[in-house]
């Protein structure tokens, strides 16, 4: 990979950190792949950067090449004044006595077996909440299914195993379970948790179950619901 690289004009002394800090610094160089290809050299202040964007190259550099970039605290002389200040200060980049303070600081508000302790009823909350959401979501699906195998086994042993068929001639299809967005669920738990463990705060993420129950969307009602709509449709229609 010797050799010249392609890539954007870079300011003496600065490079391309004017591009990179203008904006979203992934979109210039995502930008810059699509002009320049998957690999290309960006300046980042006198330093420069190669960048390979092709996943075989990247497999190849990973797999063969064990030297690493320099620490990224080590780029911060391009930072002046109350920047520098608060990037040394982050927990990426802090060292020595800071570095240390901010350790004990996590290990006592976080990691501490008295503190961990103390967010068990916060998780349990939460988790108590998931799976009455979950358990809430699932209860008319199996209610649903229930009668429907009821019906279809009474009515499939009094017509000596015919198919089931409705006032129209058509065979009937058993209703299907409404899809569960497993990940939003997910998402929904994890935020509820974090709020509450980390902030104290309660988001409000369960709170739309009760929204659910007044505009008739809830499990059971909204179940009911779709069904005398369903049923409308299929009657106007007089077909299958």
């Amino acid at each position: 990979m010797g050799g010249s690289k392609a890539g954007p004009f870079g300011l003496p002394f600065l490079g391309n950190l004017p591009a990179l800090a203008a904006g979203d610094a992934t979109d210039y160089i995502n930008r810059c792949i699509a002009r320049y290809g998957s690999v290309l050299k960006v300046w980042f202040g006198t330093r420069p950067w190669v960048v390979v964007s092709d996943p075989a190259l990247v497999r190849k550099l990973a797999y063969r090449y064990t030297a690493r970039p320099a620490a990224m605290n080590e780029f911060l002389h391009v930072l002046v004044g109350h920047a520098f200040e608060v990037e040394q200060a982050s927990t990426f980049v802090a060292a020595g006595e800071v570095w240390r303070r901010g350790r004990r600081a996590f290990e006592a508000s976080v990691i501490h077996s008295a503190s961990l302790s103390a967010h068990l009823p916060a998780i349990n909350r939460c988790a108590d909440r998931f799976v009455e959401r979950l358990a809430a979501r699932a209860a008319p699906q199996r209610a649903t299914a229930a009668a429907t195998a009821a019906k279809g086994a009474a009515a499939g042993a009094g017509a000596g195993g015919a198919a089931i068929v409705n006032a129209n001639g058509c065979a009937s299809v058993p209703p299907r379970g409404g899809a569960l967005d497993i990940f939003t669920e997910l998402g929904t738990y994890t935020l509820a948790t974090v709020g509450e463990i980390a902030y104290g705060v309660d988001f409000g993420t369960y709170d739309d179950d009760s929204e659910d129950d007044d505009d008739g969307d809830a499990p059971g009602r909204g179940e009911g619901k779709r069904e005398k709509q369903g049923a409308g449709r299929r009657a106007s229609a007089g077909g299958c």
